[in-house]
């Protein structure tokens, strides 16, 4: 005899297949009940059943109590198996053998005195438990309806017995069952009892009209309403309904009521089979009429009567049914004790057959325990020309899940003729256990082989294939997770799956207490898992499910409306939140799968992809699993060292799924858009505890991401709104690398970023890796970042070294940007402020070894920018070195000098100076440039000095002198100022003069005792002695005088003459000048120097009169002060003295 419980190995799954979309569920209890000893020509059908303590009693259409016993299942999940112990045939089984019984029709099990009750055939039989002995075989009544009534507060396991009702066609009889059979006097005169629910010592009675409220110690008793609301049919006449006489002896003992007291029409009623557990009895009735010989006349059939069904869901209130007829709707109303409405009617779409309430908030709970008792009808409803049998199930309360307020359950193959069957339901006392064995399939976890992940036995191979990769998959995350962990072995794996099937066949464990039968099959009434129930909603997005599933035809809006309506669901249980999280994610990939389908034919992509990425957000499925199905980025997806493990319902949608798409550019670029998005969603999760296998998640997040963005960034245009942001993100990815860093590499090199890489290789602070990567863009190999050059490298790499700590990479970069670019290279070198500093001693030494063309620069650094006096010399020689180099070989730069100066003096006045000259009219030339340098150097600070004293050079400068000679004629500039710094300021003059023909700058020369005059205000203590000024002008006036253009010759002496006429002796002037010149020439120097003379001799007598009368003044000064002070008379003591009388003493 077996059950229909799960096999212990998961079928292979390959299609999407449907399941019950309902609440509720029907499962056998077991398959090929033996309910017939032997083969007959009649139908054998239950009537009634029990489970108490493992063992199954079921009650027969042919008088017969099956005795099954449940045997425990050898493993914890597998289904529990039924023997039959024995077969009995209780007392009453061979009543009526010439007519139809209606069999077993109640066995009622009392645990507490260890006693059953057994109702075969209106005979009412006592048995010991569990095997059924007789216990009292005198005491057997007949002609009983029906037996039960016991106290539900109480129970039926009160030790010392039981109070039970036993209703005949007259009375109510109680009877306590216990070790002894007790009558309780006097008998509740209640005829035609036909339904009781007892609550204390009040119990709801029914007959074949009404409903009553009965007080069972006082046998009071409050009449309540009508079985049927329908108006009263015509009467029959009463020869018509007449019963025929019985042949059946009487008995005047308790219970033993003889059948001919008992009406026709209650005797083959439904209510002679139908007891309180709600039993529906055979529908093969027949009238007296029809099974007696004697009827020579057809009889009227009376109408149809409802049958009552009283029930109490709570221990203060009972339920009624009313109704009209068999086929019109049925209302159930509720009472209290004392038979005052308590609260809203619940409707029936038709009158039931039978009822039965449960609660199924708590497993096995009784009614009055479960906190929302459900009510359990069993319909017979029209499906065409035929009828289905099935139950209706709603809840009395509103407990706020989803579950439908009224669900409908139909019998499977219940459509049909049903007539002929027993049908029922009832309420056992033991729980029996279910296993789902679909959720199992759903729910376990198995492992996910990606299209790159290698087979176990393939690992080997793999591994020393992986170098030999394209470019895309070349040091791919696999082959590094190959590398690093290895994959997980077949042991493991069959370990694993075995764990995961254990755990989740624990989630599909279900119990129940409610049973129903219909015919020979006996059926659990349990709760559909809540998974089942979402998986039948997903699938209902399809189609159809016989053939493979069409992705392409999956109804969105079905799948949303689900989504939405889960998704503000709080999970009551571990069940169900792994099970709402199964459906969200299954949810999320068959959208997913949908939008993969229909890519290049969605005329509103962009709203299609929003809504695939928000599911799987919100489904919070592994990233890997959607990657696997894009080629272009599974290979970026990182099995883990344990593989990926997903539940198997996900798995049997990947299965067969073929994606659309090679390359990038099979899809637009709208996918690729969101696929970033969410990619960068689920990076930022990175650290959350909640995610497993966390390091291969988001290593494959990472990988996937900076390759998609490396595509995008690739072929989006700059007038594309998206490029900015990529580009954004692009940077952000790579500066706050985490991922697998040997894969970021390999990418950003097969994109050709190197700038990119560069910044990978901060984020890491590798500098070796950063000035290497930046060399290489320096040098020219292929960089696909367009906005990246390399004098922008040149900059990032000067700022970079002066923060990097490492003296040796530091020297080694700065040496070769010294030969590339020497000014960013001397930045470098001298930077106060760069972690790494060099001596300038140490730079100069390493430039001169490995960059000579950048020691010039680097002195010129020292000696201008940072006024480092001591390298002046060096610099010297730098220069003097560049320019005499190209003087002795370039005839071309002799010219180029000579042509300056002719060029000068041919210039007329005003005009400027001759350095001011070359500096605005010089040729681009190097060695022009270092002349001027030169220059520069040689005629402001690094020698200027008020004393005269010249600086020790590294080159004396006898020897400067020596060098220029051969050149001198050509070098004018330089000989002057080397002539001034030695302080022969003749030889310069000379050379200002005929030289240069700079005669403003020999002026100058005079005044300010140098070649170079100060900016700005002239502070006098800076300027030579006034007798040096006069020397000097002395001596140029001497040269003006020689000057060869007559012109030329006296315009420059008068002017010399008239602005500094007070620097010369008027004599000497007069003497010196030609006779031929007019007054007129040195009208301007005469009237200067008779002004001077004016002024000296005007001066002179106001001094003298200054002077007298500071004296007069002083004097009287004197005279004031000796009249304070008074006279004073000292005598020498050494004097010879001679003593008068006319001596005065003065003090």
């Amino acid at each position: 005899m077996s059950t229909t419980t799960s096999d212990e190995r998961l079928p292979k799954r390959r299609r999407l297949r449907a399941q019950e979309a309902g609440p509720y569920v029907l499962r056998k209890v077991l398959e090929d009940i033996p309910l017939a000893a032997d083969e007959t020509s009649q139908p054998v059908s239950i009537t009634c059943v029990e489970f108490w303590n493992d063992n199954l009693y079921v009650g027969t259409s042919a008088s017969e109590i099956l005795h099954l016993v449940c045997l425990p299942p050898e493993k914890e999940f597998d289904p529990p198996q039924y023997i039959l112990a024995t077969r009995l045939q209780p007392s009453g089984h061979d009543a009526a053998s010439n007519t139809p019984s209606p069999g077993v029709q109640q066995i009622l099990v009392l645990p507490g005195p260890n006693k059953a009750v057994v109702l075969c055939n209106g005979t009412a039989s006592f048995y010991s438990l569990p095997e059924l002995s007789p216990a009292f075989p005198n005491r057997e009544p007949t002609g009983v309806l029906w037996i039960g009534g016991y106290d539900e507060n109480v129970g039926r396991d009160a030790s010392d017995g039981t109070t039970v009702m036993i209703a005949t066609s007259r009375n109510i009889n109680q009877v306590r069952v216990g070790d002894k059979l007790r009558p309780i006097k006097p008998a509740i005169p209640v005829p035609q009892c036909l339904e009781a629910r007892r609550r204390d010592t009040i119990a709801c009675v029914a007959d074949s009209k009404s409903y009553a409220l009965l007080e069972i110690e006082h046998q009071q008793k409050i009449p309540l309403f009508e079985i049927s609301t329908a108006p009263d049919p015509p009467e029959a006449p009463n020869d018509l309904l007449a019963p025929p006489a019985s042949s059946h002896g009487r008995s005047k003992s308790l219970g033993h009521v003889s059948p001919s007291l008992i009406p026709t029409e209650i005797s083959q009623s439904p209510a002679q089979s139908d007891g309180p557990d709600g039993q529906a009895g055979s529908r093969r009735r027949s009238s007296t009429t029809e099974t007696s010989p004697t009827a020579a006349a057809p009889r009227l059939v009376p109408p149809k009567l409802l049958k009552p069904h009283v029930l109490s869901p709570f221990p203060n209130e009972f339920m009624l049914t009313t109704g009209t007829a068999q086929t019109e709707p049925g209302v159930g109303m509720f009472v209290n004790l004392d038979g005052d409405v308590s609260r809203g009617t619940i409707e029936f779409d038709l009158y039931p057959e039978a009822l039965l309430a449960y609660s199924f908030s708590q497993r096995g709970a009784s009614p009055e325990e479960g906190e929302n008792p459900s009510i359990i009808a069993l319909l017979e409803k029209p499906q065409g020309d035929q009828s289905v049998r099935g139950l209706e199930i709603q809840s009395l309360t509103d407990n706020g899940t989803s579950t439908p307020a009224k669900a409908w359950l139909v019998f499977p193959n219940a459509a049909g003729s049903v007539h002929n069957d027993h049908a029922g339901l009832h309420q056992c006392l033991s729980v029996q256990r279910h296993v789902f064995t679909e959720v199992a399939a759903l729910l376990q976890a198995v492992r996910y082989r990606p299209s790159n992940e290698t087979q176990p036995e393939q690992l080997s191979y793999a591994n020393q294939q992986v170098s030999n990769h394209d470019p895309e998959q070349e040091s791919s995350p696999l082959g590094t997770q190959l590398r690093r962990s290895g994959s997980s072995s077949v042991e493991y794996e069959q370990k694993r799956m075995a764990e995961e099937l254990a755990f989740v066949q624990r989630l599909g464990h279900s119990s129940t207490r409610a049973m129903t039968w219909t015919a020979d099959e006996l059926w659990h009434i349990l709760q559909n898992p809540l998974l089942l129930q979402l998986e039948s909603a997903i699938l209902r997005a399809f189609p159809t499910t016989d053939q493979s599933v069409d992705f392409t035809k999956v109804n969105v809006s079905v799948i949303l409306s689900f989504l939405g309506g889960i998704r503000d669901r709080e999970p009551q249980d571990e069940t169900e939140f792994i099970s709402i999280k199964y459906a969200r994610q299954k949810a999320s990939v068959v959208l997913f799968l949908h939008l993969l389908t229909g890519l290049n034919q969605n005329a509103n992509l962009k709203a299609a992809c929003k809504i695939a990425e928000s599911a799987l957000q919100e489904g919070e499925i592994d990233p890997r699993i959607p990657l696997s199905l894009l080629p272009p980025l599974s290979s970026e997806v990182i099995p883990g060292s344990t593989g990926i493990w997903i539940h198997q319902g996900i798995v049997d949608c990947l299965v067969e799924f073929a994606p659309p798409l090679t390359t990038f550019t099979d899809v637009p670029k709208e996918f690729w858009l969101m696929l970033r998005h969410f990619l960068s969603t689920w990076q930022e999760k990175r650290g959350f505890g909640s995610i497993s296998d966390e390091q291969a998640v988001f290593d494959t997040v990472d990988a996937a991401l900076l390759h998609l963005l490396l595509h995008l960034d690739s072929v989006l245009t700059k007038g594309d709104g998206a490029q900015a942001p990529t580009r954004a993100k692009l940077n952000n990815v790579v500066d706050h690398w985490k991922g697998d860093f040997d894969r970021a590499v390999t990418l950003l090199e097969h994109y050709k970023r190197l700038y990119i890489l560069s910044r990978l290789y901060q984020s890491r602070k590798s500098a070796k890796d950063v000035l290497h990567t930046w060399r290489r863009i320096c040098d020219g190999e292929e960089n696909a970042d367009r906005d990246v050059s390399s004098d922008s490298v040149l900059g990032h790499m000067r700022r970079y070294l002066s923060i990097i700590r490492d003296s040796a990479l530091v020297q080694q970069y700065a040496i070769w940007m010294a030969q590339r670019s020497p000014h960013l290279a001397i930045q470098v070198l001298s930077d106060d402020e760069s972690r790494v500093k060099f001596a300038p001693a140490e730079v100069v030494a390493l430039l001169k070894a490995n960059a000579p063309g950048a020691v010039q620069l680097f002195l010129e650094h020292l000696v201008f920018a940072k006024n480092l006096d001591q390298y002046a010399d060096d610099l010297v020689g730098y220069y003097l070195d560049s320019v005499l180099s190209v003087l002795e070989e370039s005839d071309q730069a002799r010219q180029s000098l000579a042509d300056s100066y002719s060029t000068y003096r041919a210039l007329t006045s005003p005009k400027p100076t001759y350095l001011n000259f070359i500096r605005e009219n010089a040729p681009d030339e190097p060695w022009w440039q270092s002349r001027l340098r030169l220059l520069q150097l040689l005629g402001t600070g690094a020698y200027a000095n008020p004393s005269g004293s010249s600086k020790t050079l590294t080159y004396s400068i006898d020897m400067v002198l020596n060098r220029l000679k051969p050149f001198s004629t050509y070098l004018v500039s330089e000989s002057i100022i080397l002539d001034a710094r030695q302080g022969r300021h003749d030889e310069a003059l000379k050379l200002l003069v005929h030289g240069l023909g700079d005669y403003d700058t020999a002026v100058r020369y005079c005044y300010f005792g140098g070649p170079t005059s100060p900016s700005g205000t002239i502070d006098v203590s800076m300027l030579p002695a006034r007798q040096q000024q006069q020397e000097h002008f002395r001596f140029l006036f001497t040269e003006f005088l020689q000057i060869e253009d007559v012109e030329e010759r006296t315009d420059r002496t008068s002017h010399l003459l008239g602005t500094f006429a007070t620097w010369f002796d008027p004599l000497t002037i007069l003497n010196s000048i030609p006779d031929s010149w007019s007054v007129s020439l040195l009208s301007e120097f005469l009237l200067r120097t008779f002004r001077a003379a004016t002024t000296e001799r005007n001066q002179a007598v106001m001094i003298k009169a200054l002077s007298a009368a500071q004296n007069l003044q002083k004097q009287a000064e004197f005279i004031e002060t000796c009249e304070k002070i008074g006279a004073k008379l000292e005598v020498d003591n050494n004097a010879p003295h001679v003593q008068s009388d006319n001596d005065i003493t003065i003090t």
